[in-house]
């Protein structure tokens, strides 16, 4: 078991998921407590885009997310609220936000096997070529 929170983000999409995952021997009680300080009281946004009532900006993800050694995971494949169903390929602009999700996630997370095999042979091999 490892503590961790979901996030949306609306960068490249209204809704975006990311999820933060920390060390199982992390201090809950901080950890909490520097989410509620940082996260929740400065850094949270309302989403104009959906229903849902808060978003965080990617990069205060990030920050929080490196400050506190935290695994980033992201949705992908055709999972709701994922990468893939939020940002096409269809302009080098959306593929450029994919790249720049890709240099800092640690887990593509996909829903199913033929996911995995379009993740590798049009994502990833391209990731790969440019580092």
């Amino acid at each position: 078991m490892f503590p961790g929170v979901e996030l949306r983000t609306a960068k490249g999409g209204p809704n975006i998921h990311i999820i933060l995952l920390f060390n199982n021997t992390s201090n809950l009680k901080i950890l909490e407590e520097d989410f509620n300080a940082t996260m929740l009281r400065n850094k949270a946004k309302p989403n104009n885009y959906t229903n849902e009532n808060i978003y965080w900006d990617y990069n205060d993800i990030l920050e929080f997310a490196k400050s506190h050694n935290a695994i980033i995971s992201i949705h992908t494949g055709k999972k709701a609220n994922g990468m893939d169903d939020q940002i096409t390929n269809a302009l080098p602009t959306r593929q450029a936000i994919k790249s720049e999700y890709a240099e800092n996630i640690d887990i593509f997370e996909v829903s199913n096997k033929k996911d995995i095999e379009g993740y590798k042979k049009f994502f990833l091999m391209k990731l790969n070529r440019g580092r």
